[in-house]
Parts: structure tokens; C-alpha cells; sequence
């Protein structure tokens, strides 16, 4: 479990000895001074337990548990007939070894749900996958539609402003400087809409503390990585009303008006 201060559970922790305890260290900084050699009253026992070691941190019910307080007790002074049995091992066949040496013991005792730590963390750790896939394929097909958002408010601009190019173009506006104003247009509306959205990540990450695991709501990878991913995106919109901007013909347009 990892000790940090005190001792392990051993032959000394009987019965008939004094009532001992271990707690982690969510609840060993409760206490003044050290954890260790104090006393820790439970409910429904009639007398104080004297805390004999603190151990670090650990989740048992689920990666996103929140940090609380834990207190171990040993099997002599607390027995109960249904628990679990950690085994560290490099033996192959495990499970057949634990369930030959518990027959050898006491043959009426049985052996169930035998898991491997990896098998159990991938369980635990489906649910949040599958979430975060979900959520993926949410953003992604988002992503989409915004691209598909600016490049329709791009291409209607350059649609209702083709007059104005061409009068651009005529007095002598090269195309790669038309082109620049149409992805000024663009840009200020993707930082708009970053500037926007990421305020609201913010305040969205605080309610969903809880369900994130090994992130924090403001992760400073994410909130550089996410929305330069989505400027590259938006750069790929700009680029057909960009394309059809520089190709205005002034001549055609006043031709035609």
C-alpha cells in the first residue's frame, strides 16, 4: 500500500491487544501533529483505536473518486467472512495457485471474481473511454459544422461584396492583398468564437471536475492545443472564398452589372 509513517499490521495487532488502526493520509492531516500514536474513535465500537501507521491514498471506487478518508483495521480485530485478498506475483497460473492453497486451508471457503490489477483498471476504466469517445465524435462532428458555418458566411461575403472587389481589383489591389482581407474577416470570426468558447470551457470544466481523470478543467496542453487545432480547421474554410475573392474579374463583374 505504500507506508508512510508507522508501521504495517502484524502479529502484534491480536485480539486480545490493544484496538489498532491505519488510516491514509486524507485523514492523517486531521490531525495535529502527526497521526501516528493518536487515537481515532469509530462508530459502534466501545472504545478508541490507537493509529499505529499512515498509508498513502488509494481509489476503490472508480479512477474518479474523490479524495476521502479511509481507515484500515486488522483481520484478528475486525474479522469478516466476505473481503478480498491483494496477491503480488510473478508465478504464472495465479489464480490456480491462490485456489489450491485456500482448499488446503479451509476447503468450505470459496474463491471468486479473481482478477488480474490490469483487467480490473480496464473495467474501471471503460465507462470514462467510452464517454470520452462519445465526446469526441460530439466535437468532432461540431467542429464540422462550425467549418461549415465559416465557410458559408465566407463564400456569402464574397458573394455580396463582389462589386466592391472589383472596384478593389480596378484601382489596383493585387489579389494576394484581397485575399489577406478575406482571411482577417475569417480569423475575427474564429477568435471570436474561441474567445467565446474557451470562457465557457472554464466554466463548464469546474462542474465537470468530478468526471475528469489524470486532466485538470484548465490544463494548459489543452487550452493551447484545442484551439489551434481548430485555427487550422477554420484555415481550411477561408481557403475556397480566399481562392474565389483573388480570381474576381472586375471587367466580368461591371459587365454583367
Amino acid at each position: 500500500v505504500g507506508v508512510l509513517a508507522g508501521r504495517e499490521f502484524d502479529s502484534r495487532d491480536r485480539r486480545e491487544a490493544e484496538a489498532a488502526a491505519i488510516v491514509n493520509d486524507v485523514l492523517a492531516a486531521r490531525f495535529e501533529g502527526g497521526a501516528t500514536g493518536q487515537t481515532l474513535q469509530l462508530v459502534n465500537e466501545p472504545k478508541p483505536r490507537r493509529i499505529v501507521g499512515v498509508v498513502r491514498e488509494l481509489k476503490y471506487n472508480g479512477i474518479t473518486e474523490p479524495s476521502q478518508p479511509y481507515v484500515y483495521l486488522p483481520l484478528a480485530q475486525a474479522f469478516r467472512r466476505d473481503m478480498h485478498v491483494h496477491l503480488r506475483t510473478r508465478a504464472a497460473g495465479a489464480e490456480t495457485l491462490l485456489r489450491t492453497e485456500l482448499r488446503r486451508l479451509d476447503p468450505d471457503e470459496a474463491l471468486t471474481d479473481v482478477r488480474t490489477l490490469s483487467a480490473q483498471v480496464a473495467a474501471a476504466r471503460a465507462t470514462p473511454r467510452a464517454t470520452a469517445r462519445m465526446a469526441t465524435v460530439a466535437a468532432a462532428i461540431a467542429v464540422g459544422l462550425a467549418l461549415v458555418g465559416v465557410y458559408g458566411v465566407l463564400m456569402t461575403s464574397v458573394e455580396q461584396r463582389q462589386r466592391e472587389l472589383a472596384i478593389r481589383s480596378a484601382l489596383g489591389a493585387t489579389p494576394s492583398a484581397i485575399v489577406r482581407g478575406v482571411v482577417r474577416e475569417g480569423l475575427t470570426m474564429t477568435l471570436a468564437g474561441l474567445l467565446l468558447g474557451m470562457l465557457a470551457s472554464v466554466q463548464a470544466g469546474r462542474l465537470l471536475t468530478s468526471r475528469l481523470y489524470g486532466v485538470e478543467p484548465r490544463d494548459a496542453v489543452v487550452m493551447v492545443v484545442a484551439p489551434l487545432i481548430v485555427l487550422l480547421a477554420s484555415a481550411i474554410a477561408w481557403f475556397a472564398p480566399a481562392r474565389r475573392a483573388a480570381a474576381v474579374d472586375p471587367v466580368a463583374i461591371f459587365k454583367s452589372q
